[in-house]
């Protein structure tokens, strides 16, 4: 995603089209290098997982998750303005968050980066 503006938060902005699993289920993001192309990455090229920027615990299907990113929103912003998330479980037990994507087909639903 491009950062267009520098920001006092920035918020990534996912829905959670399906949640599951045991116990807690803490899911967090993280930032990777930016070095890598939408038609080319596969899962034995993508970018290595970098620095844990946010979490959140159990969240619901059928809702809105939102992650705080400002942190690595306004190092981007002073340098490429390019930022690469990923999301991952903490746990390794099966947890999983399905959320749309840029393509889905209801726009009002797709992911988002809301600047403050």
């Amino acid at each position: 995603m491009e950062i267009k503006a520098l920001a006092l938060k920035t918020t990534l902005k996912l829905y959670a089209s399906t949640t599951w699993g045991y116990g807690d289920r803490i899911f967090a993001v993280f930032n990777a290098s930016d070095d890598w192309e939408e038609l080319e990455i596969t899962w034995n090229n993508q970018p290595a997982i970098g620095v844990e920027q946010d979490r959140i615990t159990n969240p619901t299907a059928g809702s809105w998750v939102e992650f705080d990113v400002t942190g690595i929103a306004k190092q981007e912003f002073a340098g490429d303005k390019m930022v690469t998330l990923i999301i991952e479980s903490i746990e390794d037990d099966g947890d999983y968050l399905s959320t749309y994507s840029k393509e889905h087909w209801d726009a009002g639903l797709r992911p988002y980066l809301e600047i403050s």
